[in-house]
């Protein structure tokens, strides 16, 4: 079920960007971006809400809008490099900023659970030019492991961004362990949960379970 009630996103979704922040979740109300239900995000990690980019990724005046938003906060984000995501929603986020920056975009494959790969789908990594990884939504970073071994330096790389970050704390630690700048635009507020009866509500009341990947 699609969140669309602003009273409610305003609980379940908060932004460091206090200018640009009412904009976001005007977006997000618009385009039932939020997804209220019981979320298998892996095999180890439940959830009661998903965020579906590509409710967003589906109309380019707004995620042309969300791209400029996040060039507002990452500055180091429009600097000349080579643009690379999964392909994933994503998608949507790394083609307008590249078509706010000019940088090329590079698409790497998922595998059988739409995880990231470093086997590249489209496009080419030019050895000279620095690299932005892009994602749509990040839970603690571990997942684009895959993409940021495109490049054997943190020199090479110019830094993270996304849209959201379900754990912020723990995608703050991870880019710093890499020596990475890092950009994004909404946290949430709601917990990740073990899969367990004592431990997630979804399992405890029996509701079915989607996996996330079948929204990514």
């Amino acid at each position: 079920m699609q969140v669309r009630d602003a009273r409610r996103l305003e609980q379940l979704i908060v932004s460091p960007h206090t200018a640009i922040a009412p904009r976001l979740l005007e977006i997000m109300c618009e385009t039932g971006t939020l997804l209220e239900g019981h979320f298998g995000l892996d095999a180890r990690r439940h959830a009661p809400y998903f965020i579906r980019f590509s409710q967003i990724g589906w109309k380019p005046a707004k995620v042309d809008e969300v791209a400029a938003c996040l060039l507002e906060v990452a500055p180091f984000a429009s600097a000349p490099g080579t643009i690379v995501c999964a392909e994933t929603s994503a998608i949507f986020l790394a083609r307008a900023l590249g078509r706010k920056t000019g940088n090329p975009v590079v698409v790497t494959a998922v595998d059988a659970n739409r995880q990231p790969t470093a086997t590249l789908r489209t496009g080419t990594l030019d050895p000279e030019r620095p690299m932005l990884v892009v994602s749509d939504v990040i839970t603690t970073g571990r997942s684009l492991l895959p993409l940021l071994s495109l490049k054997s330096s943190p020199k090479e790389i110019l830094g993270i961004v996304s849209f959201a970050v379900l754990s912020a704390s723990r995608f703050e630690r991870f880019a710093r362990a890499h020596r990475l700048q890092s950009g994004w635009l909404i946290g949430a507020t709601w917990q990740i949960h073990s899969p367990s009866e004592r431990e997630c509500p979804g399992c405890a009341a029996g509701t079915p379970i989607l996996p996330a990947s079948e929204f990514s």
